[in-house]
C-alpha cells in the first residue's frame, strides 16, 4: 500500500470520525489542517513556516471548541491536533488531563518539534502534559520567591499587570495535585518503558521523576 494512498484512507476515516463527534464548525477548521500537516510530514525537512501556518490555523479550533471536542481530538485527531488540543485542554484545567496523562502513559505518542536549532524527538505525556503543568509550579514559585528577595523594587520591574494578577489569584494546589496522579501513572507505565526512553533513563530514579522534561510545543 502506497504512503499517498495510506493518507487519504486516514483522512477518509478521520473525516468520518470527525462528522460523528465534533460540530461542522469545528470540522471545518480542522481538516484543512489535517490536509496541510500531512503534506509537511511528506517532506523531508523540518518546515518551520508550514507548522507556523498550522499553529495560526489552530488558534481558530482553540477559539471555538468545546472542551468535550478538544478532548475527542486530544484522542482521535491527526498528531498535530492531538499535540494542540491536549495543550489547550491543559491550559482550560479540564479534570480530564490526567486521563490523557494515563492513556499517552500507555499508549506513548511520540513527535518531533524543533527547540531552537535543534530538532528532538518529543513525548504527548511527559514532554507535553507533565512539563506544561511543571511550567506552572515553576512559574509560580518563582513569583513567590522573587516577592521575597526583592527589597528596594516593585514586582512591576520583573513582572507586567497581567502576570501580577495572574499569579496573585492562582490557586496552585490543583497543579500539584496532578503531579501526585501522575506520580502514581508513572509507577505503572514508566518501567514498561525504560529500555526506549533515554531521557526516562536519565530522570526515573528511585521509581520517581525527579528532573521533569520542560519545553514548550
Amino acid at each position: 500500500m502506497g504512503s499517498k494512498f495510506k493518507i487519504i484512507l486516514i483522512l477518509l476515516l478521520q473525516t468520518l470520525f470527525y462528522s460523528a463527534q465534533i460540530s461542522n464548525k469545528v470540522k471545518k477548521v480542522v481538516e484543512p489542517i489535517d490536509h496541510q500537516y500531512f503534506k509537511i510530514i511528506l517532506t523531508e525537512n523540518y518546515d518551520e513556516e508550514g507548522y507556523s501556518s498550522l499553529y495560526k490555523m489552530f488558534s481558530k479550533v482553540s477559539a471555538i471548541a468545546t472542551n468535550d471536542e478538544l478532548f475527542y481530538l486530544a484522542l482521535n485527531g491527526s498528531t498535530f491536533v492531538r499535540i494542540n488540543s491536549v495543550s489547550v485542554l491543559v491550559a482550560r484545567k479540564d479534570h480530564r488531563i490526567i486521563k490523557l496523562y494515563r492513556y499517552y502513559s500507555e499508549f506513548p505518542l511520540e513527535y518531533e518539534t524543533k527547540i531552537g536549532h535543534v530538532i528532538s524527538k518529543q513525548d504527548m505525556a511527559l514532554s507535553n502534559i507533565r512539563a506544561q503543568i511543571f511550567s506552572q509550579l515553576i512559574n509560580y514559585n518563582d513569583y513567590q520567591n522573587t516577592k521575597k528577595l526583592i527589597k528596594n523594587q516593585s514586582l512591576s520591574d520583573f513582572y507586567s499587570k497581567d502576570e501580577i494578577v495572574y499569579y496573585e489569584n492562582l490557586d496552585i494546589t490543583p497543579f500539584e495535585n496532578l503531579i501526585v496522579e501522575f506520580d502514581k501513572i508513572d509507577k505503572l507505565f514508566i518501567p514498561q518503558r525504560i529500555e526506549s526512553y533515554e531521557e526516562i533513563q536519565k530522570n526515573w530514579i528511585d521509581k520517581k521523576l525527579q528532573i521533569p522534561t520542560i519545553s514548550r510545543i
